[in-house]
């Protein structure tokens, strides 16, 4: 099996109910095996499944084209800044556009995408579409771009739309557009295999990118020559650079790190080795040199979060993040957090995580060592708001993010969808 035939059957698995239940069968197991994890996690989740019904996000129903709200009472937010800062690269055909009049601020959406003429119209909706969706003009305002009137944002977390000239649609291919206020997130966990528009294709990433409000990610692939075709048309995408043991040069990796790496991947389940094989040092001891964290991808077998700690111990000074946290059981998520608050260097990564994991994972190890991440795009374009739900088969990501928000709060949600990331991979500058 190839590595890519083995990452298609590895996800199509996780959107499968009967995959789920052999989990949960697995972790009853694990439960009676290693009672001594379970203390911490476990202490207020309670509170946590009390609170849960009022905060997730229902998909709104769809009525041919036309999206239609979800009509209920809403929790009560927290509240939302409704400063709008643009993104540091923006390639969505919908941005913010922001405005002073003496001490108020105004937010406006500007439109440049493949309508056009003076009839055009932005259908949108809050936090999900869960507000009633409401319309408003876009005027034009020069060759290719319209901007409407602005927008009340108190409150809302992100605003979702779609645009219209009457005859025809821009919903991004049916995923349609959304917008954060008062966030940036970025991505720390995305895949692309070159400038194609197939599943793992550079178009697909985009359109994934552009439905869920993410501007900006860390990439990789198996094949780092893949990345270099995208480099020069992607600047919101940082690479890591993919590490296989006494196959990838050494001096290949130093260079591409000095370059424009900005850490390394590995995969000891692809790449047949074990997360803490001593064939590993002489890579460590690069990323060490230049101050370059390390990805690893942690599942069952020789990518275990036991194994990912023992490196993590050889190498104190790097920064080490436990892609997916652990993509098995609960088990092994609550096994990976303990390793986190035990071992400084570790952090973990929330792909294929609910949000209901997130918040537990936040509790255990701290808002600081936890970064959002969602796999894109192995389910192509419509990666984040995939029907039938690809996140342990029970929701979507742009569902879970918008309640995972609301759940964490401003301060801790912008290091989670965020700061951390760029903290960690150096961004900040």
């Amino acid at each position: 099996m190839t590595p890519l035939h083995f990452l298609y059957s590895l996800h199509m698995l996780s959107i499968n109910p009967v995959f789920w239940l052999v989990l949960q069968l697995l972790e009853q197991t694990h439960r009676s095996q290693h009672p001594q994890w379970l203390g911490d996690w476990e202490a207020n989740a309670s509170q946590r499944d009390a609170n849960a019904a009022a905060i997730a996000t229902p998909r709104p129903k769809v009525r041919g084209r036309r999206l239609l709200p979800h009509i209920g009472k809403r929790p009560t937010p927290q509240r939302y800044s409704s400063k709008v800062s643009p993104p540091a690269v923006d390639r969505s055909p919908v941005s913010w556009l922001t405005s002073k009049a003496g001490r108020t601020t105004s937010a406006h959406v500007i439109y440049r995408g493949r309508l056009s003429g003076r009839d055009l119209w932005l259908h949108y909706g809050f936090d999900g579409w869960r507000e009633p969706v409401r319309e408003i003009r876009l005027e034009p305002m020069g060759t290719g771009l319209a901007r409407s009137e602005p927008i009340p944002l108190d409150g809302h977390i992100t605003l979702d739309c779609v645009v219209t000239d009457g005859r025809q649609w821009d919903n991004n291919n049916g995923a349609d557009y959304r917008l954060w206020i008062s966030f940036d997130p970025l991505d720390a966990h995305l895949h692309v295999s070159g400038r194609g528009s197939g599943g793992l294709g550079f178009a697909s990433l985009q359109s994934a990118m552009a439905s869920a409000g993410v501007r900006q990610g860390i990439v990789s692939w198996i094949d780092n020559c893949m990345l270099d075709r995208i480099k020069h048309t992607a600047p919101g995408l940082f690479p890591l650079v993919w590490v296989r043991p006494d196959d990838t040069p050494r001096d290949e990796v130093r260079a591409r790190l000095t370059a424009n790496g900005v850490g390394i991947k590995l995969h000891p389940t692809v790449d047949d080795y074990r997360a803490d094989d001593h064939v590993l040092d002489p890579y460590l001891e690069i990323a060490a040199d230049l101050g370059r964290p390390v990805a690893c991808h942690s599942a069952p077998g020789d990518a275990d979060p036991d194994f990912i700690r023992r490196l993590a111990e050889r190498f104190p000074t790097v920064p080490i993040i436990l892609y997916h946290t652990y993509l098995g059981p609960h088990e092994g998520r609550r096994r990976a957090a303990w390793h986190v608050r035990e071992q400084p260097n570790l952090y973990l990564e929330t792909s294929w995580c609910g949000w209901q994991t997130v918040v537990e994972l936040v509790e255990t190890v701290g808002a600081e060592r936890v970064l959002f991440g969602s796999d894109a795009a192995v389910d192509g374009p419509h990666h984040y708001c995939r029907h039938p739900p690809n996140v342990e088969g029970r929701e979507t990501y742009n569902q879970g993010l918008v309640a995972l928000v609301r759940a964490l709060g401003p301060r801790a949600a912008r290091q989670v969808l965020g700061e951390n990331a760029r903290r960690l991979f150096g961004m900040n500058g």
